[in-house]
């Protein structure tokens, strides 16, 4: 079964109407402008066709709104008891809106995820440095461990040290330890 295309300028233009009509009644600032700016990103993924990095941030940053948009409608979604028939309704719309929006966040995760395999991205997204063992990583942390505990040695009080526990290259049995003492 093939997957239907869907043109990313309409999935930012959905977004982006969906936002406004959320922010209309009842979410705060952070709401508006954690959405706008991960919009102002899917407009550089369209101005930049042949960008996978736009994509793949364009993607990240709906992921995190997902986040935050349940954060935000826990925190400040409030009981229209009090407010008057006009208000009400303005609030429902909005909350209706933003809920909207919510879900439909998860499929627009689908299809940007597309996008950016069909722009040359990887089917696996990997962070780490390309090229590197898992060794020359340990040795750069540890390598950065022991100047920030020569930094921290001069800092400590003369009567102090610092133990660190740190595990061998050679066995995962063996747990070699760096004891710093100021001098």
């Amino acid at each position: 079964m093939e997957i239907p295309a869907v043109n990313l300028k309409a999935i930012v233009l959905m977004h982006w109407l969906l936002t406004i009509w959320g922010c209309m009644a009842w979410l705060p600032p952070s709401y508006a402008w954690g959405n706008f700016s991960v919009l102002a990103v899917g407009v550089w993924a369209v101005a930049q066709r042949d960008s996978i990095d736009a994509v793949l941030m364009f993607l990240i940053g709906i992921a995190v709104t997902i986040l935050t948009d349940i954060i935000h409608f826990g925190i400040y979604y409030p009981l229209a008891e009090g407010l008057a028939e006009r208000n009400r309704d303005t609030f429902r719309f909005s909350a209706g809106m933003a809920i909207l929006g919510l879900l439909l966040k998860p499929v627009s995760c689908f299809f940007v995820y597309q996008m950016y395999r069909e722009r040359g991205g990887d089917y696996n997204v990997n962070f780490g440095s390309k090229g590197n063992c898992w060794a020359e990583e340990l040795q750069a942390c540890l390598y950065f461990l022991s100047c920030f505990l020569t930094v921290q040695s001069y800092l400590l009080p003369h009567d102090s040290s610092i133990c660190v526990c740190v595990p061998s290259s050679s066995s995962a049995n063996h747990t070699s330890y760096l004891l710093v003492t100021p001098s």
